[in-house]
């Protein structure tokens, strides 16, 4: 590629400015680039040929006499509204567009002139017009496990509420899917009876699978079926002239409900569990017969939980 610079009172720090541009854009894309005079002789792939029209150097008209594709073309850029440190970058920017407009059909394979136009002009022209490469399809993963700590509540409908923490976990599956696991202790809200009160404390293992119906940037929502077991230890404190007794027992409740998730930062986020429980086995304290409370009957459970990712 040679360069020639005429029809202007061009000066040579401008001239060598505007050579330099040119030259250090084409290069990056394997075209070598050379001032006319001092050029070898084979002649060149294309001659840009960048000319004056005005006294003030301000209309410049660039040609492209093309060997590859034997085109003439050119181009008038107007520099009358830029600074003049910025006039050379702008002569060699629209050489540049020139060239590549000029050689674009060497990119066709189907193309008359791509057969004759040298190798590395084939491989630059493709290069410089192929179109952006389009970024990956990028399928959803499953996810990294997260640990964290919940607090917890649950309330049957025989009276007995519960209130404890849990160690959790969630283990994703697939993309949308998860399984969820929570282990804890619970205390329970005394239970004032006629013939006395009942104290309660428990033990919790939770196990759902929960599936992401909405995921936002930051925040998600899902849908979770699973079940409870909770071990239930339930002392009665009689009054005056009654017995006290003590009861051990494992209830165990289908539950289902929604869960509400949102990123905080990093790798912490925290979740917003709702759910919904019917009891496959129950446990009950009577008293002459009548069942006076327990986890038994329907369950309405919260979980407010602070996870972390690994």
């Amino acid at each position: 590629m040679s360069v020639t610079f005429s029809d202007g009172a061009w000066n040579e720090r401008f001239e060598e400015e505007a050579f330099q541009d040119l030259k250090a854009g084409l290069a990056s894309r394997g075209i070598e680039t050379c001032l006319a005079a001092h050029g070898p002789e084979k002649p060149p792939a294309a001659a840009i040929v960048i000319g004056s029209g005005g006294a003030e150097n301000v209309n410049v008209t660039v040609e492209i006499r093309d060997a590859v594709t034997e085109k003439w073309v050119s181009r008038d850029v107007n520099l009358a509204s830029m600074p003049a440190d910025g006039r050379a970058l702008a002569i060699a920017v629209a050489a540049d567009e020139l060239v590549w407009a000029s050689w674009a059909e060497v990119a066709y394979k189907g193309a008359k002139r791509r057969a004759t136009a040298p190798p590395q002009v084939v491989t630059a022209v493709e290069r410089a017009i192929q179109p952006t490469p389009r970024a990956p399809a990028v399928h959803a993963s499953p996810g990294a496990l997260r640990l964290g700590a919940q607090f917890a509540v649950e309330r049957y409908g025989r009276g007995l509420t519960l209130v404890g923490a849990d160690v959790s976990s969630v283990v994703p599956l697939a993309a949308r899917f998860r399984l969820n696991i929570a282990v804890g202790a619970r205390k329970g809200l005394v239970v004032v009876t006629p013939e006395g009160r009942v104290q309660s404390t428990a033990a919790n293992l939770t196990i759902d699978g929960s599936a992401v119906a909405f995921r936002g940037a930051n925040a998600e929502l899902g849908w979770a079926i699973g079940f409870c077991l909770t071990g239930v230890h339930l002392q009665g404190e009689a009054g005056p002239g009654t017995s006290s007794h003590e009861l051990n027992g494992v209830a165990v409740f289908a539950r289902t409900g929604p869960k509400f998730g949102l990123h905080l930062s990093g790798p912490l986020g925290v979740e917003l569990g709702l759910g919904f429980g019917a009891p496959l086995r129950a446990v009950e304290a009577a008293d002459t017969g009548k069942a006076i409370t327990g986890a038994s009957g329907l369950e309405e459970s919260a979980t407010l939980s602070l996870l972390g990712e690994l």
